[in-house]
């Protein structure tokens, strides 16, 4: 626990104005007399428990000089509490007296104060310590006249234990295995690139966000409209091939064979008039990019696009299948026309439906 710096309260004594009448030809002088201060400053208005509370008591007399001066600083008391003297910060001619619980600091001396006098005293505590500590002071001057003014103050010194450490975060869960590899014929590895992609596994309805890497069965589908996924698929035996699709919506399948292709179905719902497939009825458009190496086959409704290695866009319309190619080359397979094309790098191959 911090501890800070609390000034005590100036004990500023009642000013006792002592007056000496002399006669000296027949003239009178009179002589004005400012009695002692006494302060008190504790070293911290709060410490922590096990840690050390201390006072120091301070005697000023200003210009005067006083003999014979007593000073009784009644020492508060408290479980735990034994005070001493701190010799190295205390002027000469102050001691403790007494034993716990009662307890003085006392300055008493023959010897003539002038100026300031300092005393430092100083107790260890423990967890039971907390309380404020009030503290009474007196003094006696014998010099000058026989009184003893008292004056007192409240000064906080209050110990407690340290509040208990917040108990340490748990450990993060363990990230899950990696899933096997993936299955010819059977299954695909997906992981979420950027963005937001969403799967559906066969014979369910449902959507969910893909979060993490994860192995899916062939027949699944997956929404990468507002994302990039990233598809890992057997290329026969224990080769694997890989492609990131984006900006699409589409069925991945596979069938076994020893040099197996990957399908992209293109499957998000166009919304074309029952006649008059005509371009200016066209409602919507979908497409699907890919990037990657592998035999990969994008499929639309009028063409396919197989890939070996490239960045390709597959885009349908209600009359349309565009394929535009931006790196590699693409074998293009119109099903109107029954035939394959080859299209390069920052070509566009449009199948039509008749």
């Amino acid at each position: 626990m911090r501890v800070s710096r609390a000034a005590a309260a100036a004990l500023a004594l009642a000013a006792l104005l002592v007056v000496v009448l002399t006669a000296s030809d027949g003239a009178a002088s009179v002589a004005v007399v400012q009695p002692p201060t006494i302060m008190k400053t504790a070293d911290a208005a709060q410490v922590q428990a096990g840690s050390s509370i201390g006072f120091t008591v301070s005697i000023y007399t200003g210009d005067y000089t006083f003999s014979n001066l007593i000073v009784t600083d009644n020492l508060p008391s408290g479980p735990g509490v034994t005070w001493t003297l701190d010799i190295g910060t205390s002027s000469p001619n102050w001691s403790v007296s007494g034993s716990p619980p009662n307890q003085s600091l006392v300055y008493d001396t023959q010897v003539p104060v002038s100026g300031t006098t300092n005393a430092h005293v100083v107790s260890a505590t423990t967890n039971s310590s907390c309380q404020a500590y009030p503290n009474t002071a007196s003094y006696t001057n014998n010099t000058f006249m026989d009184t003893t003014p008292t004056v007192s103050t409240t000064v906080v010194g209050c110990v407690a234990p340290p509040p208990p450490p917040p108990p340490p975060p748990p450990p993060p869960p363990p990230p899950p295995p990696p899933p096997p590899p993936p299955v010819n014929g059977k299954t695909g590895n997906v992981a979420p690139v950027s963005g937001t992609v969403f799967v559906r596994l066969p014979h369910t309805k449902t959507f969910v966000p893909l979060t993490s890497l994860r192995q899916i069965p062939v027949g699944s589908e997956l929404d990468t409209i507002h994302g990039r996924v990233r598809l890992t698929t057997s290329a026969g035996g224990k080769k694997t091939q890989t492609a990131d699709f984006y900006q699409g919506r589409f069925i991945f399948t596979q069938k076994k064979a020893k040099k197996p292709v990957t399908l992209l179905t293109l499957s998000d719902p166009l919304s074309c008039p029952k006649k008059h497939l005509t371009e200016a009825t066209t409602k919507k458009k979908r497409h699907l990019w890919g990037s990657g190496k592998g035999k990969f086959r994008s499929k639309g409704k009028n063409a396919s696009a197989t890939v070996r290695g490239t960045i390709w866009l597959t885009q349908d319309t209600c009359t349309t299948t565009l394929v535009h190619v931006k790196r590699g080359v693409v074998d293009v397979l119109d099903f109107v026309k029954h035939k394959h094309v080859l299209v390069k790098a920052g070509h566009t191959y449009i199948a039509r439906a008749r």
